[in-house]
């Protein structure tokens, strides 16, 4: 089954060692017609956007396809989270040719949202791991970045971390922690 990831899932250290998922094969390719864009509410203040496709004639959005077992499917709708919605996309392959593949995108887009620099980073992370074109590698260390606590935000990775393996191993959590995530939401604006 093949995915396409353009955030912080394009990363093998989230992708393997943080959320458990081992793709068969990995390798750089892109959405055509689509612009990368931080319009993903995240968690108010400290991870304030995450990162989803809007379309775009005159842009294209470079990321990792992965092969992946046909059960990773379920493991990663409950990493994206009900905010995201999965469709299938037809995606670019270095070699020439074009599969289908599932990738996400935000399903309630909010306009005027940075990311936070760790979020940003780990993106990095993964395109330069993949080896993405330099020019949009630079376009991504352009991004505003917002949402830093410091005392808060160097710790960010291990809680997220540690939120992530719970969650993934029970439902009933992970459902609580949407729904908090979701009342931050609404106390926040």
């Amino acid at each position: 089954m093949w995915y396409f990831c353009y955030g912080a899932n394009m990363s093998s250290r989230v992708l393997v060692d943080r959320r458990g998922v081992k793709p068969i094969s990995s390798e750089l390719a892109w959405i055509k017609g689509y612009q990368l864009a931080f319009i993903q509410p995240g968690i108010p203040i400290i991870e304030p956007a995450f990162a989803s496709i809007i379309a775009s004639e005159k842009h294209d959005v470079f990321g990792v396809l992965h092969n992946l077992p046909a059960n990773c499917l379920s493991a990663i709708d409950n990493f994206e989270g009900p905010d995201y919605e999965r469709i299938k996309i037809e995606i670019h392959r270095s070699q020439g040719d074009s599969v289908k593949a599932w990738t996400y995108r935000a399903r309630l887009p909010q306009v005027g949202l940075k990311p936070s620099k760790r979020y940003l980073q780990l993106i990095l992370d993964g395109a330069k791991e993949f080896d993405l074109p330099p020019s949009y590698i630079e376009n991504l260390c352009n991004t505003e970045t917002g949402g830093e606590i410091p005392l808060i935000t160097p710790i960010l990775p291990t809680l997220f971390g540690v939120a992530e393996k719970i969650a993934s191993r029970n439902a009933i959590v992970q459902k609580i922690g949407y729904s908090l995530l979701k009342l931050l939401a609404k106390l926040h604006r």
